[in-house]
């Protein structure tokens, strides 16, 4: 079961809209032009809230068959009347506060899931979206598109796509394989990846008041941030349970530079993108782990004796 939950004690306690309730939510959008205004994509439709999200009214999009799995939401700025929608099938745009819809395919490949839409907020008229057939960028509201290149093609299944909000040229990309950045707008041969491309992204955040604090979400590997506007990436997980319970992996026996010992270092690099540097060998298990004091991740060989020894290798960015 699916929902939106509200909270207005920093979390303590939650609310559960009752219209939402069991709804499968993909995407949710705020107004900066009026905050109350919220706007989320379920897999059925797209729900409207004009009270901060206490009461939420279903919008009217039967006529358009393919307003359904909506994946993504942004508004114009300007104006809540003015809703861009991406869905499994092509973008929408609703002028009129979400009574009507019309589809936005010139320019774009048919049937092209839409993961992510980002208008640019020095001009609302300059949207990026990120499709599976690629990323695509208007300059007239989306009434023509044209793909972006410099991404490889197998690295374009974009789940997140972000206009830096202070920095005039500077778009972040997050795909399935690494983090992109172009500081000229997205042009071609412009773009270059700066994470492992093991790691797959699906959120993008940049601090309101640091412009080079820049946050990740990753698939496997929890919330990564960088302090040097995308360059680089560290992980800051203190206190946060990712999805493989502490990053804990069982390798066989086998010595450092033989066995299966060896692959740990990659496997490492696999996972952060990180250089790894040998503190010390031994003979034995291993175990991957995050240290809950320094957000380092740390491999454990230990013996099975009753009283084991141990070797770290320790993540540290070149």
């Amino acid at each position: 079961p699916g929902g939106f939950f509200k909270s207005t004690d920093g979390g303590a306690t939650w609310r559960e809209s009752a219209e939402l309730k069991n709804e499968a939510l993909h995407s949710l959008a705020q107004s900066d032009s009026d905050p109350d205004t919220l706007i989320a994509g379920t897999f059925t439709g797209i729900f409207r809230s004009d009270d901060a999200g206490q009461t939420w009214k279903q919008l009217p999009t039967q006529s358009e068959s393919g307003l359904i799995h909506v994946e993504s939401l942004a508004i114009d700025p300007r104006t809540s009347n003015t809703i861009y929608a991406g869905t499994f099938y092509l973008p929408y745009k609703s002028m009129d506060g979400g009574k009507s819809w019309k589809s936005m395919k010139n320019g774009i490949i048919d049937d092209s899931d839409i993961f992510a839409i980002d208008i640019d907020p020095r001009d609302p008229n300059h949207i990026i979206a990120s499709a599976c057939s690629g990323i695509y960028e208007s300059k007239n509201a989306g009434d023509n598109w044209r793909k972006v290149q410099g991404i490889p093609s197998q690295s374009r299944r974009t789940r997140a796509i972000l206009q830096h909000p202070s920095v005039p040229g500077m778009v972040f990309a997050g795909t399935t394989e690494g983090f992109w950045l172009s500081d000229k707008g997205g042009d071609a041969d412009s773009w270059m990846v700066t994470t492992s491309r093991q790691l797959e992204i699906n959120s993008i955040a940049v601090h309101p008041s640091r412009p080079d604090m820049v946050f990740i979400g990753t698939n496997n590997y929890g919330v990564m941030v960088s302090n040097d506007g995308g360059k680089s990436f560290t992980p800051t997980n203190g206190g946060f349970s990712g999805r493989f319970g502490g990053y804990g992996y069982g390798f066989g026996h086998g010595g450092i530079g033989g066995g299966a010992t060896e692959e740990i270092p990659r496997i490492l690099r696999v996972a952060l993108g990180l250089p790894i540097q040998v503190v010390s060998g031994y003979k034995g298990t291993a175990e991957v782990r995050l240290a809950a004091d320094s957000g380092e991740l740390v491999v454990a060989f230990q013996d099975a004796a009753a009283k084991p020894e141990l070797a770290l290798y320790r993540g540290e960015r070149a």
